[in-house]
């Protein structure tokens, strides 16, 4: 709105900013503006909610269908499903185990445990990062970084520097 002259700021920024399980009470951030340009904000608003501002997809980072070549790309929220489920299962195995009158049950847990600690990580990295589903023709597909976060920040922080007079 403020790209558009409006005199437009944020009602609840500082009331959210104390408290932010707030911002789900009120719904949300409240933008204000004076009331001689409400017909204008309630255009822009409209306008937005219907599209107009969206940016084309080649200008964002919505990766694009190896299945039928669409740019609508969104995470694929089965794996996310298949580690809570995995955690579903060795808790009751770990519980079964340490129910049972073995003392060899403790020790099999104590050692799922550790194993499974050291696993955490690269199991979250593998199986959430990169994954994607296609929204046209639900196609599922993995796609790795071009390269390391670390190459890259300090790509960034090069380019940053080499930007400043």
């Amino acid at each position: 709105m403020r790209a558009n002259a409006l005199d437009a700021h944020l009602f609840d920024e500082n009331f959210v900013r104390q408290d932010w399980f707030y911002i789900i009470f009120y719904g949300g951030f409240r933008v204000v503006v004076p009331s001689s340009q409400l017909d204008q904000a309630i255009d822009i608003r409209d306008r937005f909610r219907n599209g107009a501002f969206d940016l084309p997809a080649e200008d964002c980072d919505i990766p694009q269908c190896p299945n039928c070549g669409e740019r609508s790309g969104e995470p694929d929220p089965s794996p996310r499903r298949t580690l809570f489920l995995i955690y579903i299962l060795f808790f009751m195995i770990s519980g079964f185990l340490l129910a049972s009158e073995y003392a060899i049950g403790f020790y099999v847990v104590l050692w799922m445990g550790v194993h499974t600690v050291m696993l955490i990580p690269p199991l979250f990295r593998y199986l959430i990062i990169g994954r994607y589903r296609c929204r046209t023709c639900q196609a599922t597909w993995r796609e790795t970084p071009d390269k390391p976060f670390c190459v890259q920040q300090r790509e960034a922080e090069r380019a940053l520097m080499d930007s400043i007079p």
